[in-house]
């Protein structure tokens, strides 16, 4: 189908998509950049008595941080790689033991390779290693908390944060993809 002056519709819906995509990995750059700054002179999470404080953060946390979003500018050239990139900066930030953060990058790639139609095995694989990771950050912290309703109140709210972290874009994605695909 052409448009008025002779440019094909379809071009121009490419060309719009890739415009609001670059858009919105450069919004999540800048968000995942101002919190990891806002990191540097804020008070580390430190919720219950015996909390493991994670380290301040350093030139390393905004080193994953930038990696691990630009890497989501090739996810349309090669998905397969930018979600591991993306997954593997979450993963290095978290077990490098910041402060917790990186999860838009990964929420987002996890996303769009799903509703864009790829390989469904490497989503899921990225999202049970970050969710894991997530999981291990956890019990990095509560290794000294002596309170059993604390510990088990911690692994329930932290573990239906990050299972909706990493499961919902998947699920969201695959529901997206299915309805593009009607």
């Amino acid at each position: 189908m052409k448009s008025e002056n002779g440019v094909s519709i379809t071009v121009s819906k490419s060309v719009r998509s890739n415009t609001l995509n670059r858009l919105l990995i450069l919004v999540v750059l800048a968000i995942e950049l101002l919190a990891t700054y806002a990191s540097v002179t804020g008070e580390p999470l430190n919720p219950v008595d015996h909390w493991i404080v994670t380290r301040e953060t350093d030139w390393m946390a905004f080193v994953l941080v930038f990696v691990g979003c630009v890497s989501l500018f090739w996810q349309n050239i090669r998905p397969t790689l930018a979600l591991i990139i993306t997954t593997l900066s979450y993963c290095a930030y978290i077990l490098s033991d910041y402060e917790l953060g990186l999860f838009l990058p990964v929420m987002l790639i996890l996303y769009t390779s799903v509703a864009n139609g790829h390989s469904r095995i490497w989503p899921f694989c990225m999202a049970m290693i970050s969710f894991l990771v997530s999981l291990f950050w956890v019990y990095q912290r509560l290794i000294q908390v002596n309170d059993s309703g604390v510990i088990m109140f911690a692994w329930v709210a932290f573990g239906a944060v990050f299972a909706v972290f990493f499961i919902a874009p998947l699920l969201i994605g695959e529901i997206v993809y299915l309805r593009r695909k009607k």
